[in-house]
Order: C-alpha cells, then structure tokens, then sequence
C-alpha cells in the first residue's frame, strides 16, 4: 500500500524503497518545471544545513539541500557497479548555520548513479535523502567539505529541480516588424550573454564565502613544487580598502597559476573561498577558480594573462583595472622596483632581471649554467664558467663583442628542474638574483687565472622572497624596451680585434682546460 502520494512513480526497472519508509519511488526525482525541489519530499524529512554535516549525527530522517556545481563522468568499479561523482553547493544557509563549508563531495553508487547520470544536468537544484557520510579523502586537495555524503542501496533517493527557464523577452509595443527584431534580439543575447560576476571589496571579506576578488600584488612567489602533485604559488593583494590578504593557490598544471611578472601588477580572482587562518583573512582556489593578471603601470596594456580559453571582460572590468592602476600609483605601499639592468648591478645586490637566455649548461645534479644578456655591459669583472661544448645548449661560444655582454647565472636546487625546460632565445624575469663579489667556490671550472675581483651572479635555492624564474612572452612591455637596447649594441664582428689587450687575445685564443 502507497503510504504517500507524492512519492508515487515509477522507473523502467519497476518499484524500489525510499527513505526507509517502504515507499513505492525511484531513487531519482525529477520534479516538474517550476516546482521547487522540496515539493514533494515527505514532510517527515527536515532539511539540514551543509555546514552541519558530520559522522557523529544520524541523518536518516534528513536531508541535504544544494545546487549542482560540478558533475563529474560516470565511472564503473571493478565489481561492475557504477560510482557517480557530483560538487553541491548550499544557496542559502540557514540563519544558526556556520558558513564555513557550503561545498561538498557527493558520491552515488550502483542505480541510483547510472539515473542520476540520465536525469541531472549542471546546475540543477537538488536534495539528498537516505545518504550516509564519511570521511573526505580529497579535503587537502579540493578545500570543500572535509566530509563526503555516500548514496548506496534502496534507502537512497534524490529529488531534482531543474533550473527554471529564462523569462520571455518583453512585449514591444512598436510595427509588427520591430516586434519580431525584438524578440530575435532578445534570443540571441540570451544565447550569448556572458554571466554577471559580483565584486567584493578585500575589506568586506567573511569567513566561509566564496568571492570574486580584483586586487593590486604587494608580494609574490613564483609556483613551486609541492610535496604532492600541485604547484603551489602564493601572492598577498590590496586594494582602496589598504587591506593586505594573502592567497594560496594549488594547481597541478604551472598555466592554471596566476602569470605574475612584478610587484604592482593586477590580479583577477574568481571563485575563492574566504578562510581565517592566525586570525587573518586569507583567499584558497576553490572549484572554478579562475584567474586573470593584468600588468600594473598607468596606460599599460590592457591583455590580460589567462590560460582559460574563455572568458568575460567587459567595460566595468576595464574600469575596475585602470581605477586600480591609478590609485596603486599614488600609494607609497608599493616598494621601488627590483628589477635593474646588468650595467647598473652592484656587488651584494639582491636584484630581478630582465633577459635573454642565450645557452645553458647543466654543472652538476644541483647547479645549471644560463647564460644571459640584456644590451648592457656590467661595469665590474663577471664569472667565467667554462663547460664541455657537447654539454651546452645553445651556441657554446660568442664573438668577443658579444661575449663582453654575457653574464654567467649559476641557478641551484630547485631551479635546476625548471631550467632544464627552459629554451635558448627565450626572454626570462630572474627574481631575487645575487651578486656575490670576490671570489667563492663554485660547481664546475672557471678560468685557470684567478680573479679576486670577479662578480658572481647566484640564484639560491628555495623560493624565500620572490626567487624564481619567470618565461616572459615577447610582447611583454619590458621585453620590448630591452630588444630596443640590443638592437642598439655594436653588430659582432669576429675579425675585429683591434680594442682587445694582449691578454684578452690569449685568452680568447687559448684552449679551455
């Protein structure tokens, strides 16, 4: 017998039980248009709130409300069973409820995965009944709830609203004509509308939300290597609200990371969760993170730096950047540029530069060779560093014009593994670069004459303040002011000898040990 009307329908595998009441349901709902999700769940079931979700509570007359955010493909076990994988997000918390986790994984197995996969698209709103919950393997990784609701066995059943239609366009009240250019119009702009994104200031910031962010970067790490299979970079932003929030982004993939080239550049963050960590604010990648930079300098160019094939960049975005632009260049927070040209490094100096890599040689499992030029000439005696010519990528000599403009950069540790990908020709920012004067003991030989007076440039290991190496594209701005500045040096000639003293001739002539 039908205990209750509103459970009363029926699948094309026949009858199954639902919320152990015995009732004659499928384990998937879909509700009709229109009609909101909790219309025909039994009243005996109370909605709980995702925040409230643990393994110490009994949920068998609960359920669990939220929207679709990801559906992931339908996979099957080795037993054959299938396993569904979805992200529901809580729209509206209720008002007792702690907003700190209004994401969670959800995981249906067996039938009620293979019709949910057949019923429920993206977006829909759903509710969850009969589940159980355990313990979330991915919490480190994905940041959502640190719990899991499992759906399993005849108990099981979900309730599904898809989204309502869009409403129709309005009644024009000019020609017939006008009329139906009105209503094409109106369909295709909904069929190409980009979604509106909301903006939170960095000091409207609340524990637990998931915000869309702009902000000016007063610190950076270049990605590195984590413990696990993510790069991790981090970045600090401000904005007119002079607060200063941390972020922390974990990708596995180095395009996904924010393309931070300097201090004062501008960042574009979409879909960052809020948490309080040593009583500060600080923003986490969450599911759909995005991100966009954007270069800092008042009438810089307005391209912005994004691996995501699409994106929205309308007008107000625009105007959100040059608002930035304008009010980070008449603030005293952001410090005197690193960055300077090898002619003006002094021995001690912690620099950035701006180059291009013109050969590379690995000296040892923990140092690699890159040897770089930006146009100038260094004013004080540089490194030489003499390698095998088969080891070397790139040319493994210079004509002597050329070769006064080398610099030798010894990159350790850590760098190693990301300058074997780097390419000769390319145009790098090396960040937190050392000049070390006198002489110091280095992997590989040097010249046999020693030079007490020579300057040494190190990239240590570690990312400690920013250290890293950064590829630039060719249309960078900065870039461009360099090529202008080697366009401009002396064309090489190796028949030219006449400016060279007699020991340079001997050195250029005799063969390296």
């Amino acid at each position: 017998m039908r205990t209750t009307a509103a459970c009363q329908f029926e699948t094309k595998r026949g009858k199954t039980n639902c919320c152990n009441r015995h009732l004659d349901v499928m384990p998937v709902h879909v509700l009709s248009e229109g009609a909101g999700p909790g219309a025909q769940v039994p009243k005996h079931l109370s909605c709980v709130s995702i925040a409230l979700i643990s393994t110490s509570t009994n949920f068998s007359d609960k359920t669990v409300k939220g929207k679709v955010l990801r559906k992931c493909p339908l996979v099957s076990s080795a037993s054959g069973d299938f396993i569904l994988k979805i992200i529901i997000q809580e729209e509206v918390s209720p008002p007792d409820a702690s907003p700190q986790n209004p994401s969670i994984n959800v995981i249906l197995f067996g039938a009620i995965a293979k019709d949910f996969d057949g019923a429920v698209n993206q977006g829909d709103v759903v509710v969850a009944a009969g589940f159980t919950v355990g313990k979330s393997p991915t919490v480190q990784k994905d940041k959502l709830h640190p719990f899991n609701l499992l759906l399993r066995g005849d108990s099981a059943c979900i309730y599904v609203s898809p989204p309502p239609p869009p409403p129709p366009p309005p009644v024009s009240r000019s020609s017939p004509a006008a009329k139906r250019s009105s209503s094409l119009s109106a369909e295709v702009s909904r069929k190409t509308k980009v979604p509106k994104y909301t903006y939170v200031g960095l000091g409207d910031l609340t524990a637990g939300s998931v915000v869309n962010v702009y902000g000016v970067v007063v610190f950076f790490k270049q990605p590195f290597k984590t413990r696990g299979t993510d790069f991790c970079s981090s970045l600090k932003i401000t904005d007119q609200s002079n607060e200063k929030i941390s972020c922390s982004i974990f990708c596995e993939k180095l395009e996904d990371h924010p393309k931070i080239y300097q201090i004062g550049d501008i960042v574009r963050l979409h879909r960052v969760k809020v948490q309080l960590f040593n009583s500060s604010m600080t923003l986490v990648k969450t599911f759909g993170f995005s991100v966009m930079a954007f270069d800092g300098a008042v009438g810089g160019s307005m391209e912005p730096r994004t691996s995501s094939r699409s994106f929205s960049f309308d007008q107000e975005d625009r105007k959100r950047v040059e608002e930035l632009r304008s009010w980070a260049s008449d603030q005293s927070l952001l410090p005197p540029s690193p960055t300077m040209p090898l002619c003006d490094v002094q021995p001690k100096a912690y620099f950035d530069l701006t180059c291009q890599l013109l050969a590379k040689a690995p000296i040892d499992s923990t140092c690699t060779l890159l040897r770089v030029w930006d146009g100038t000439r260094s004013a004080h005696t540089l490194l030489k560093v003499i390698v095998e010519p088969d080891a070397t990528e790139g040319p493994s000599s210079f004509p002597p014009e050329r070769e006064r403009l080398i610099a030798n950069i010894l990159a350790y540790d850590n760098h190693v593994e990301y300058a074997r990908q780097l390419k000769p020709g390319e145009f790098l920012r090396i960040y937190n670069l050392r000049a070390i004067p006198g002489s110091s003991k280095v992997p590989g030989l040097t010249s046999s004459q020693k030079e007490l007076d020579h300057l040494a440039f190190h990239l240590h290991g570690g990312n400690a303040f920013g250290r890293g190496i950064r590829v630039l594209p060719e249309d960078c701005p900065d870039v461009q002011e360099m090529k202008r500045v080697m366009e401009a040096c002396p064309e090489d000639d190796e028949d030219d000898f006449s400016a060279l003293n007699d020991s340079e001739l001997m050195e250029i002539w005799s063969t390296p040990p």
